[in-house]
This record gives structure tokens, C-alpha cells and sequence, in this order.
């Protein structure tokens, strides 16, 4: 909110323009350049910018009227799928780790055949039927799109990414040795924080009260299995109002990167999501909307259009 008052302040006192508040946009005219308003008047100009944003944040009151535009104006608009956002599971979660961060755990995601999507190393959440957190975010830039075309896809965690599978095998049988009339259900604690045990005992079907020191071979390796692997399936996503970015948008074919402008409608610009340009988390999302808002701010203002 304070980078968008000063925004606004100095658009108003420095910069000299007038802000049109309750004027929503129903149309382009028909030379696409100006607007028809809601209320039935028309603005015109030498030149016109879509920047509306995407179809995230809703409560901002963005509600992807510029896909629609450019689409008016003979523009190609890509479809748009939530980006940046939680992926939806297909089993439950259980209620202890709902809200619980693992931190340093990797993820990949892939598809059933195990072609792999997204590899990545941090930390993530767990919501009701979701996983979320900062790599769940990175990872649902390159496959939101296929869950939302119907692909199931599966989540692997890795709970111990610094250990080879072959390290911490080793590590789990000196474990079992020195913990033998340990109960199960307790040790669990020994390789798993807490929030995790319910999880583990409903995935791993060993008995609960079982003694370390009668896990047997076959025993041992599901829980190995478990601590590099706990899987889930994904089947979709979070909803816009989740979502911190919209993927899709605008084809970048046929803009002008240089100037923003669009190659089909001379005096048209585009700038900030409603392009089909977005980026990872860590601010690369605003650098593109006041990079390309800036580009096609100074294009439109320099551009030299005879006045009717």
C-alpha cells in the first residue's frame, strides 16, 4: 500500500496527471484508441496502455478486463492459470501438519511416467489437501498449467536431501541396533519432527508398538523409502484470490519489446501481467511491471502520431 500511494502521489504532483476514480472501461473504440466507460462516455488519446493486470488478487479489483481488450483489439491472449501458488493433493493431509514448514527438504514434481517437471531445495507447508511455501510456489510455475488441462502429477519430498539413500541406510541400521526395545511409534522421532509421525505410521503400515529390534528387512526399507520419498498426487491448484501471480496472457509475439507497443495496432501498448510474461518469486514479478510499465509510459509519450 505505501509503494502505491507514493505511486499515486507522484503521478498527481510531479507528473501532472488526472486520475479517473469509479470509470470502469466496458470497451476499446473502435480506432483502439481511447475507451468506452460503463456509464456510456468515451476518452480518447494519441495512444493507449492495457496495464490491468492479471487475474490475481481479485479484492484489488483486477478482473482480467484487459485479456478481453486485447482480444477486442485482434490480439492472441494465452490461456490463464493461477501461478505462484499452492498445488492441491489428492490425499489428505493429517490435521497435525496442516500449517507445519519443513525447512531444507527437496521437491520435485513429475509426471506419473517420471519425467521430472521441477527439482528444487527449501522450505514448504502443508494446508488441507495442499502443499504450499516458497518451493511449492517455484514448482507451481511449470505445472499449473498442466493440472489445470486435467494432468495428475506427483509430489516427491525428500526429508533427508543431504543423505544418499545408500548413507542413510546405514544411518537407520545403526539407529535400530542402538534403539532395539525402543517401541516404534516412539522412535519415529528419532529421523521425524513430531507433526510428521502421524503421517509416517499411516504410510509405512508397521505396527505401532513393535521394538526396534524387530523391524525387519523389508520394514526398514519403507521407512527409508518414506524419509526420501513421501509422495502425493496433485490435481490442481489454488484459486486467483491465492494466487500471486496470473500465468498467460497477451502473446509476447506480437509486441514490440523494445517499446511495448503492439505490432498489430500502432498507438497500442501493453504493460505488467496482463503480458504473457512472469517470473519466480523474490521481486522478479514487479521488476517486469514497472520495467514494461516504464518502456511503454516513455514509447507512447515520445511517439510521434498526428492529432485528429
Amino acid at each position: 500500500m505505501d509503494i502505491f500511494l507514493a505511486l499515486i502521489n507522484d503521478l498527481e504532483r510531479r507528473s501532472n496527471v488526472t486520475i479517473m476514480k469509479n470509470a470502469a472501461v466496458r470497451s476499446l473504440t473502435d480506432d483502439r484508441r481511447g475507451v468506452r466507460l460503463q456509464d456510456g462516455a468515451t476518452l480518447r488519446g494519441d495512444a493507449l496502455i492495457i496495464a490491468t493486470g492479471g487475474l490475481s488478487y481479485p479484492t484489488t479489483g483486477s478482473t482480467g478486463i484487459g485479456y478481453r481488450l486485447a482480444q477486442e483489439a485482434g490480439h492472441t491472449v494465452v490461456q490463464q492459470v493461477p501461478s505462484l501458488v499452492s498445488l492441491s493433493c489428492v490425499e489428505p493431509v493429517p490435521q497435525d501438519l496442516v500449517g507445519f514448514a519443513l525447512k531444507n527438504v527437496g521437491l520435485s514434481v513429475a509426471r506419473p511416467d517420471g519425467k521430472r517437471l521441477f527439482e528444487g531445495f527449501g522450505e514448504m507447508t502443508f494446508g488441507d489437501r495442499s502443499i504450499d511455501g516458497p518451493l511449492v510456489l517455484s514448482a507451481s510455475r511449470q505445472v499449473s498449467r498442466l493440472l489445470h488441462n486435467g494432468e495428475k502429477l506427483l509430489a516427491h519430498i525428500d526429508l533427508k536431501p543431504a543423505l544418499s539413500a545408500q548413507v542413510l541406510d546405514k544411518r537407520l541400521i545403526a539407529d535400530l541396533d542402538a534403539n532395539g526395545t525402543r517401541i516404534f511409534n516412539d522412535a519415529l522421532r528419532l529421523w521425524l519432527p513430531a507433526e510428521l509421525v502421524p503421517l509416517a505410521l499411516t504410510r509405512l503400515h508397521i505396527e505401532y508398538y513393535k521394538r526396534l529390534n524387530q523391524i525387519n528387512g523389508a520394514e526398514r526399507r519403507r521407512l527409508l523409502a518414506f524419509l526420501k520419498n513421501v509422495e502425493f498426487t496433485l490435481c490442481g491448484t489454488g484459486d486467483y484470490s491465492a494466487a500471486i501471480v496470473t500465468q498467460g496472457g497477451v502473446s509476447l509475439n506480437e509486441v514490440n519489446p523494445k517499446t511495448m507497443e503492439s505490432k498489430l495496432v500502432p498507438g497500442l501498448y501493453f504493460a505488467g501481467e496482463v503480458l504473457d510474461l512472469d517470473a519466480d518469486t523474490g521481486g522478479f514479478n514487479l521488476q517486469i511491471a514497472f520495467s514494461t510499465g516504464h518502456t511503454a509510459g516513455h514509447s507512447s509519450a515520445t511517439r510521434n502520431v498526428v492529432r485528429e
